[in-house]
């Protein structure tokens, strides 16, 4: 790619979205908006603390819980030293298995491999039963964004000790999209190799960026530009500002792994996904945006309820796939079926 008209988004076309979509997003709206909107900076961290908890743990009261893995995946935890992680892994059989690196999501400050097992695990299955490591990286208010960032390096080397890099995808939503792309940054740094592939999930890129005049701002089921706010103000008044060197528009984003990004049209972290992908394209770095009408942020968690959501996860298959592809496994495919609970055929 030469320049940012040169993103590749003529191949994608989106769905249109289904009632289901519409419906989740007014449920999220009236229930977690109006919690979240109350939070900003100056109200105590303790007890908007309490508050992101009882967030979080409103996951757990879902019809399938999100910390629920799809039927016969496999997990085990590891201790990569600063923090642990947990190995994830669907039940099917596949000739190469590329490994994927995965950062969950939840403003650095909520969630963990147990708030994304149900994700995580379906990105396994449609990638044909590749490991996935589920980094529980630190957060806040304990640690820094600059210690969050070398848990995930670390969590980045133990992998490339059992995988050649071009069998490895770098991933993450949200905050934890911002931590993929802050480890393929640090590998130029450190003269690790790129991983295959980079594939974000409403990643929230510009940690700084003030959105009180966002087209989203409004329409956003849940995010609001006073939780960012707070979450910044939280991290300033302990460690210093909130910003890696990927908040700078002039950091030079060239030499990074080809990149998929996706994202939802709802959300005000939109404009994230499209600076990203204009920076990524203006120093030829592949980039694929796909913006997903009528979607809230991550709305690939959703994907029991939400078929876009799984159109989401093949899509992102096909980008694991694309970039791990070996001449031996050109023939197969890595899209599983649109329920990844069905049988599955027995790992060889």
């Amino acid at each position: 790619m030469s320049g940012p008209d040169e993103i590749a988004t003529a191949a994608f076309e989106p769905p249109e979205p289904g009632r289901s979509a519409a419906v989740l997003a007014a449920v999220v709206r009236r229930s977690l908006r109006p919690v979240l909107s109350g939070v900003r900076p100056g109200r105590r961290a303790a007890g908007i603390r309490r508050i992101v908890v009882a967030v979080e743990r409103l996951a757990t009261r879902l019809r399938v819980p999100l910390g629920t893995p799809v039927a016969g995946a496999s997990m085990h935890r590891i201790d990569l030293g600063g923090c642990g992680a947990e190995w994830i892994a669907a039940p099917r059989a596949h000739v190469s298995k590329p490994a994927i690196l995965y950062f969950h999501g939840g403003g650095f400050i909520v969630g963990g491999p147990q708030t994304h097992r149900r994700l995580v695990s379906r990105l396994s299955a449609v990638c044909g039963g590749a490991p996935v490591l589920s980094v529980e990286y630190r957060q806040l208010p304990h640690v820094s964004v600059q210690a969050s960032v070398a848990d995930c390096v670390a969590a980045y080397r133990y992998l490339l000790r059992r995988h050649p890099p071009s069998e490895i995808v770098v991933a993450g939503d949200s905050a934890g999209g911002h931590l993929a792309l802050a480890v393929a940054a640090a590998a130029r740094t450190l003269d690790l190799p790129q991983p295959a592939g980079i594939a974000v999930i409403s990643p929230w890129v510009d940690l700084t960026a003030d959105r009180p005049r966002h087209r989203n701002v409004r329409r956003d089921p849940y995010v609001t530009p006073s939780v960012l706010a707070w979450i910044g103000h939280l991290h300033h008044v302990r460690f210093g500002p909130l910003r890696t060197d990927l908040c700078d528009p002039d950091h030079d984003m060239s030499g990074l792994a080809p990149t998929l990004i996706q994202v939802g049209g709802l959300e005000i972290l939109v404009a994230d996904a499209e600076a990203l992908a204009a920076r990524l394209a203006a120093v030829a770095v592949p980039c694929q945006l796909q913006i997903y009408p009528g979607q809230m942020h991550v709305f690939q968690l959703f994907a029991d309820i939400l078929p876009e959501a799984r159109r989401a996860l093949r899509e992102f298959a096909a980008f694991v796939d694309e970039r791990t592809r070996s001449p031996a496994s050109e023939s197969a495919s890595h899209d599983g079926p649109d329920n990844p609970d069905a049988p599955a055929a027995a790992e060889p």
